[in-house]
């Protein structure tokens, strides 16, 4: 079983339905889009207790306020109070101890989710992951020529923000094939 903090649209989650988890999704709003069972609840209100024990904890908390493409960032840059999301998603993982774990931003949030969860284990474009995942390859050859071309591998230049925000598939469909063979080999199955 997975769960999917700040679940937004889904990104992450279809590629975890696509590896053969059940997964619960949890946001403070419920997208028509998103594509499994989901909580409505704000992380930092959350008993983690209501998730029971997962394999798989994924987290991708908001990433306007990191954004670099943010116009008002000089004027009013992150800071430290901008991390109670992600701190929330630290706390429920620290809870629940899943054997596998993620959290995922964005370039400008690096400098200070470092300060609590170390450097990025993972960057791919303008995606940056950090936790505890066994080693894969990302995306397809697809994805690949896309992005050395200039494009973007989320559903860029869509209006809605939260589709924009999507992991893309050739980033999460790989991650969650190889948590779920890791999670398959801790089981013996």
């Amino acid at each position: 079983m997975a769960v999917d903090l700040c679940c937004g649209a889904g990104g992450m989650t279809r590629g975890l339905l696509a590896a053969g988890f059940d997964v619960l999704g949890v946001d403070v709003v419920a997208r028509e889009e998103y594509p499994a069972p989901v909580l409505v609840q704000d992380v930092r209100t959350l008993d983690p207790s209501r998730l029971g024990r997962p394999d798989y904890i994924h987290a991708s908390p908001p990433c306007e306020r990191f954004s670099q493409a943010r116009k008002s960032r000089v004027e009013d840059p992150p800071n430290l109070v901008d991390l109670d999301i992600l701190q929330a998603c630290v706390g429920i993982i620290e809870d629940r101890r899943p054997a596998y774990w993620s959290i995922e931003n964005v370039r400008g949030a690096v400098p200070l989710f470092s300060t609590i969860l170390g450097p990025p284990r993972l960057k791919h474009g303008p995606y940056f992951f950090w936790g505890n995942f066994p080693p894969f390859l990302v995306g397809s050859s697809g994805m690949r020529k896309k992005m050395q071309q200039g494009g973007k591998a989320g559903v860029q230049g869509h209006r809605s923000p939260w589709l924009r925000a999507m992991v893309p598939a050739g980033i999460a469909e790989p991650l969650a094939h190889a948590v779920a063979a890791a999670v398959q080999i801790q089981e013996g199955t």
